[in-house]
């Protein structure tokens, strides 16, 4: 439903170490999806690691506890709680299954910009896009 959702696109940018958070409101009555993309130059063929920049996700509940972008997804559909940021990939996602009721804060962290992906700024910066579902947008 399009009334329980909060879309960020690309209207948001950042410079290297900027985060930027977001507070939404969760009744709990669906599941909790947030997915985080950002372009990225591709890397040189040579190294094991082929991103140039580094933006994570982090997702946390009312109570404190922490879900980094991607981790628990390899081996099941809903995230695991805990862990260290995801250095590598480009698309992030958070699922929760039975999110808490309350306010949850999700933010986007540039960690790491070593080439402009926003190019039309003159600054060393990055957008991305943010798509967050089963929400409860307040008036």
């Amino acid at each position: 439903q399009k009334d329980r959702m909060l879309v960020i696109d690309e209207t948001d940018v950042l410079t290297e170490s900027q985060a930027m958070t977001y507070k939404v409101t969760v009744d709990g009555t669906t599941p909790l999806k947030v997915t985080m993309i950002y372009r990225d130059w591709p890397g040189t063929t040579g190294p094991s690691l082929h991103r140039i920049n580094d933006m994570d996700l982090m997702v946390t509940d009312p109570s404190g506890t922490v879900y980094w972008g991607n981790r628990g997804l390899k081996n099941n559909m809903w995230s695991n709680a805990g862990g260290n940021p995801n250095t590598k990939d480009t698309v992030e996602n958070v699922f929760v299954r039975k999110p808490a009721s309350g306010t949850w804060i999700v933010t986007v962290i540039a960690s790491e910009l070593n080439q402009d992906t926003h190019v039309e700024t003159a600054v060393l910066d990055s957008d991305y896009a943010l798509v967050v579902s089963g929400i409860k947008l307040g008036p």
